[in-house]
């Protein structure tokens, strides 16, 4: 059965049940370049976690997940996780990403279930079985080496990651803070956008976008047409680095 997008409604009851404790991540995505990095590195007092994985994406033929802003990965071929915007509103304009990040195997399963109207409902059941059973399709693969600091705050603790990807030579930052509940957002914007604007050369208009949107930017150009018909382009305000 294929899924016809209505808007934020059929994306929020999908996931509402699935939410666990700490899973809503809000963030602010920028181009970062070596100096930014030497910024935070000194901010951070030399705490950082360095690491290096392969992230495949996959949806269905139509895209009715990159399309709804729902990212499903399967990382470095035994883990898969799956980013869930809060909500997805095509007029609205955001100066932050709000995601619910889905990363246990029950949760994954149940919202799969729903989105994609499995009729399967076996709760022991594998998710690439699922993701074979509904046909998905790998639409992306490609290796990120990213360096992780973590900023504490009598407030919220900041965690910044630079991505590099090398197979499209594109470095890409975010800053972001977890909240337990959906009133706590506004204020964890209010000390994310301040703190992002602080940054040297940081870019308070545009949000960069994420590797996988800036792979379909430049690989996929009929998904990236869906993608920005559906409006998540505009409404985020997004900038793609030009190949």
């Amino acid at each position: 059965m294929q899924r016809v997008w209505t808007g934020g409604r059929l994306i929020r009851r999908c996931y509402a049940s699935t939410r666990s404790r700490k899973s809503i991540k809000v963030g602010k995505r920028f181009i970062w370049d070596g100096s930014q990095v030497e910024e935070i590195e000194r901010v951070a007092g030399g705490g950082m976690e360095e690491k290096v994985f392969v992230d495949q994406y996959y949806d269905t033929k139509n895209f009715n997940f990159t399309t709804s802003d729902v990212w499903i990965k399967e990382r470095d071929e035994w883990t898969f996780l799956c980013d869930i915007p809060l909500d997805f509103e095509p007029q609205t304009i955001t100066k932050t990403e709000q995601y619910n990040l889905l990363r246990t195997k029950p949760e994954i399963i149940k919202f799969l279930f729903k989105f994609l109207n499995h009729p399967t409902t076996q709760a022991t059941m594998d998710i690439k079985t699922i993701v074979t059973e509904a046909n998905l399709l790998p639409f992306a693969q490609f290796t990120t080496k990213r360096k992780e600091f973590l900023i504490n705050s009598d407030q919220n603790d900041i965690t910044i990651k630079f991505d590099h990807c090398p197979e499209l030579q594109y470095n890409v930052a975010e800053a972001s803070i977890m909240v337990l509940k959906e009133e706590e957002i506004p204020k964890a914007e209010k000390i994310l956008l301040n703190f992002c604007n602080n940054l040297s050369s940081h870019d308070t208009k545009n949000t960069a976008a994420s590797i996988p949107l800036q792979y379909i930017y430049i690989n996929n150009p009929q998904q990236f047409k869906l993608i920005e018909k559906n409006g998540l382009v505009m409404r985020k305000g997004l900038s793609f680095a030009k190949n």
